[in-house]
C-alpha cells in the first residue's frame, strides 16, 4: 500500500488531543466531591479564592496550560471570547504549569495574544495534580456548591463548546451538584456540503495543478499559485463528520477543525493558505485535511503549494532526498466542470447529532414560484432531481422524537450537489 507524503513532510508540534501529562493520580479529587478552597494570585497580583469567588459567581473555571503547549494556544481565543460573555457569572483563572512561565512571561504572553481573562501560576503544579489532569490543556469547573463537576483534558474546538458546558452550571435550574462527563453535543440544525470524496482544490484563477508521481508513494498534488494567498476549497464525503476533521497549514502551524471553516452563505468550506515567497527558505507550503481519530486514515487529503514553476525541480529533489523513488511530474487539467455539463441531483443526507440516518424527514425545495416536497428514505437520503437552480430548502416535518431549529435556512448552489443535513434527536 502506497504511503502519503504526510509521513515525511509534516511533523505536528503537539498532540492531536493534548500535550504530555505531568501529574499522577495521588490525592486527586474525584468528580462530584468538594474541591479544596484554594487561593491563587494572578499575574496582576490579584488574589482569587474559590469560596470568595462563589459568593458572587455561579461557578469557577480553571484552565491549566503552558506557553509551550500548542493546543493551549489554539483554544485561548475561544476561552477569551466566553470570558467576556460569562465573567459576571463565572470566575475564570488560567494557571500555567510550565516551570519557565514566570509572571513576566505570562504578562508578555497575555499582551501578545490579546488575552483579557486572569492568568497565573500553579506553583509546583499542586492544583494540576489535585484534579488528576491527563494532559494540557485541561479545563475544570467547580460549581456553586464548591464541588468539582467537570474535568476535561484536551482543547475545546470552539467558543460554542465552552458555552454549552458553562450553560449547564449557570442555569437557574441547577439546584444541586451534577457531574458533566463530556462536552454537550451541538444540537442545532446545520447543513454541510459534501462531495464524492475528500479533496483540497485551489480556486485562484491563475493557478494550475501538477501531480508528482513515484514508485513507492501515492501521487502528490501540487498547485502553482503566483499570488500571495492560495484560496483553497475543502471537500468532504457524506460519511465524514465535519466536527472531528482537522485542517493543518504547515508553514504557519495553523490547525483548525473543519466546521469552523464553513462559509454558510456560499455552502462551501474555504481557507486562505499563504504562498511562500522567493525569500522564504522553503518554497512550498503544505496542507492536510485529516481525521485524527483514525490511525493511518486512508482518506486524508493533502496539498502542496509553490509560487512558480521554477521550484518544481526543488520539490523533486526534496522528495528524492527523503526516499521517494523515481519521481516524475506532469501538468493536470484542472479546469472546472461547467454546471451545464453536470448531471445528477440535489441530495441531502439527513443525520442526527450522533451521525445516524433519519428517515421520514420532509423538506421542500422552493423557488419564488413554487415548492416541491421530498422525504428522506430509510437511509436518511433525500434526492431532488429538479432543474439546476439555487433552491431554498425548508424543513417541513420530522418524525416523532426529533426536532429542528425554526430559523434554519439552506440555499443550494445553482449546480447539483450534496449536503449533510443534521437535525436533533430529542
Amino acid at each position: 500500500m502506497k504511503k502519503k507524503i504526510i509521513a515525511l513532510l509534516l511533523v505536528l508540534a503537539f498532540s492531536l488531543t493534548s500535550c504530555l501529562s505531568l501529574a499522577s493520580a495521588n490525592g486527586a479529587v474525584a468528580l462530584g466531591q468538594p474541591f479544596p478552597d484554594f487561593s491563587v494570585t494572578d499575574s496582576d497580583g490579584i488574589s482569587l479564592t474559590v469560596s470568595e469567588a462563589l459568593k458572587d459567581h455561579k461557578a469557577v473555571l480553571v484552565n491549566f496550560w503552558a506557553t509551550w503547549c500548542g493546543w493551549c494556544v489554539y483554544e485561548f481565543p475561544f476561552l477569551n471570547e466566553v470570558y467576556n460573555e460569562y465573567k459576571d457569572r463565572v470566575a475564570f483563572i488560567a494557571l500555567t504549569v510550565g516551570g519557565s512561565d514566570t509572571v513576566k512571561v505570562i504578562n508578555d504572553f497575555r499582551k501578545e495574544n490579546g488575552i483579557s481573562y486572569p492568568m497565573g501560576r500553579d506553583e509546583n503544579s499542586e492544583l494540576y495534580a489535585a484534579v488528576d489532569a491527563a494532559g494540557l490543556p485541561t479545563t475544570v469547573i467547580i460549581d456553586r456548591f464548591g464541588n468539582l463537576v467537570f474535568n476535561h483534558a484536551g482543547a475545546f474546538k470552539s467558543a460554542d463548546e465552552f458555552r454549552r458546558v458553562l450553560d449547564v452550571f449557570v442555569s437557574d435550574n441547577y439546584t444541586e451538584s451534577a457531574v458533566l462527563n463530556e462536552i454537550p453535543k451541538e444540537y442545532s440544525t446545520n447543513a454541510f456540503p459534501v462531495s464524492a470524496h475528500r479533496a483540497l482544490t485551489v480556486e485562484n484563477e491563475n493557478a494550475w495543478k501538477i501531480v508528482f508521481k513515484s514508485d513507492n508513494y501515492s501521487d502528490v498534488p501540487c498547485w502553482i499559485v503566483p499570488d500571495k494567498t492560495a484560496k483553497i476549497r475543502l471537500e468532504i464525503s457524506a460519511s465524514d463528520n465535519p466536527g472531528v476533521l482537522l485542517f493543518n497549514e504547515q508553514n504557519n502551524s495553523f490547525i483548525s477543525y473543519l466546521s469552523t471553516l464553513l462559509d454558510r452563505e456560499n455552502n462551501v468550506f474555504t481557507y486562505n493558505m499563504s504562498v511562500p515567497s522567493a525569500e522564504d527558505p522553503w518554497h512550498y507550503n503544505y496542507g492536510l485535511l485529516t481525521n485524527p481519530g483514525l490511525e493511518n486514515d486512508p482518506d486524508d487529503a493533502e496539498i502542496l503549494v509553490i509560487p512558480s514553476e521554477e521550484y518544481i525541480e526543488e520539490i523533486v529533489e526534496l522528495l528524492q532526498a527523503i526516499g521517494i523513488e523515481n519521481v516524475t511530474w506532469a501538468r493536470e487539467d484542472s479546469a472546472p466542470v461547467k454546471s451545464s455539463d453536470k448531471q445528477g441531483a440535489y441530495t441531502l443526507h439527513v443525520i442526527d447529532q450522533e451521525g445516524n440516518p433519519v428517515p421520514e424527514v420532509s423538506v421542500s425545495f422552493c423557488t419564488d414560484q413554487a415548492c416541491v416536497p421530498c422525504e428522506s428514505d430509510e437511509s436518511g437520503v433525500i434526492t431532488f432531481t429538479g432543474e439546476p437552480f439555487a433552491y431554498h430548502v425548508q424543513i417541513v416535518d420530522v418524525p416523532e422524537g426529533y426536532s429542528w431549529d425554526e430559523s434554519f435556512e439552506l440555499t443550494t448552489t445553482p449546480e447539483y450537489g450534496e449536503w449533510l443535513l443534521r437535525i436533533r434527536k430529542d
